[in-house]
């Protein structure tokens, strides 16, 4: 589960090696079906550390995806005539909503809302009316 994908174009060799440098590939286990225990292994760009690219910051676990393609591995991406954009899905918040694009300030979603409604209570006290 990522929350936060970040599309990034790279332009040139050294921008293609500058965000690899915190990627190395790894063989991980995927689920290939929802509802079943069924899985295979891949190997794809993956981070377990926090990184900074281009004044963004990612937080670990991180990997590389390609509209139309999926998850990538080094020979992928090295493979790939530049510029080329990918995303890169890391777990750090989003500014906005995905749901509906507001701000996470003061923000929810929910079938209820909650209301301050006020009320007045009279309290009557038989020992203070003599």
């Amino acid at each position: 589960f990522y929350n936060k994908h970040t599309k990034v174009v790279l332009s040139s060799p050294s921008e293609r090696d500058a965000l690899l440098e915190h990627f190395e590939d790894m063989t991980m286990r995927y689920s290939t079906h929802e509802d079943k225990n069924e899985y295979e292994q891949r190997t794809v760009l993956h981070t377990f550390d926090d990184f900074e690219f281009r004044g963004n910051s990612f937080i670990a676990p991180a990997d590389i995806f390609l509209e139309g393609v999926g998850l990538l591995n080094l020979q992928d991406v090295m493979g790939r005539p530049l510029p080329v954009t990918i995303t890169v899905r890391d777990r750090s918040q989003p500014e906005t909503c995905k749901k509906c694009g507001h701000s996470y300030q003061r923000h929810f979603h929910d079938e209820k809302c909650w209301e301050r409604q006020p009320y007045t209570v009279v309290v009557h006290d038989e020992d203070m009316e003599a």
